[in-house]
């Protein structure tokens, strides 16, 4: 009897000297408490706001269907539709000036960057490209911009500021960078540090981003609401798993 006493005190005595992996110590504390719960849903905050900015760029920049502006015919009456800016008086502008194309889909669509050589010549109802004797298509001017079709969206980024090719590329360039200097950064600071750093600059970046007066600061506050992001997001993430 006294034996296997002391063979059991041996056995626990060499078991509290070894050192303990992780899971053991969970186990011993409680693998998913109360603790455990509230860390969880405070880290998921980070990513549900990440996953929000990247969806707000949908509406943000809503790239609505848009056509080149002809500027001469801007004052140009349609006396049977109402006047210059009505809408189907816009649509019969479009209908002279702008060629038809094949699309992906290989539907008939209005070209959205080049526009027929109308010159100087006089918009006049119901009139086509064959009226005003040309075939030949000029890329749109710059400084003419284009026209947009306001029945989905009255206004977006796109639509204020002709911003027509660029959307997403410097969001998801922002989100590259973010994870490859914030990444680093939690190896050299600690993931604590560098998660309250990551989510600061997303959101003084997502503040910043509703007063933006140019594209340019828009563009670049969203590149940094990206970094921020992910970077707040991937630590998150690490910080949450184990538990």
């Amino acid at each position: 009897m006294a034996d296997e006493k002391e063979k059991e005190a041996a056995a626990v005595a060499e078991e509290q000297g070894q050192p303990k992996e992780f899971d053991d110590i969970l186990g011993a504390i409680g693998e998913f408490g109360r603790w455990q719960k509230i860390l969880f849903c405070l880290v998921s905050l980070i990513g549900i706001m990440t996953a929000m900015n990247t969806l707000a760029q949908v509406f943000m920049a809503g790239e609505a269907d848009h056509w080149c502006r002809v500027a001469p015919w801007d004052q140009a009456n349609c006396t049977d539709t109402g006047p210059p800016d009505d809408w189907e008086c816009l649509l019969e502008k479009r209908n002279a000036s702008i060629p038809l194309v094949t699309n992906n889909k290989s539907d008939k669509a209005f070209e959205q960057c080049e526009m027929y050589d109308i010159g100087e010549k006089p918009f006049i109802l119901g009139a086509n490209s064959s009226f005003y004797e040309t075939s030949n298509t000029i890329k749109c001017a710059d400084a003419d911009g284009w026209v947009y079709d306001t029945r989905q969206y009255q206004t977006t980024i796109i639509n204020e500021k002709s911003f027509v090719s660029l959307a997403q590329s410097i969001y998801f360039a922002g989100l590259l960078v973010g994870s490859f200097v914030f990444g680093s950064l939690a190896d050299l600071l600690g993931r604590k540090p560098t998660i309250y750093i990551a989510t600061t600059l997303f959101l003084a970046a997502t503040l910043g981003n509703v007063f933006s007066p140019s594209i340019v600061v828009y563009m670049v506050l969203r590149f940094f609401v990206a970094a921020g992001g992910m970077g707040a997001y991937l630590i998150a993430y690490v910080l949450g798993k184990p538990f």
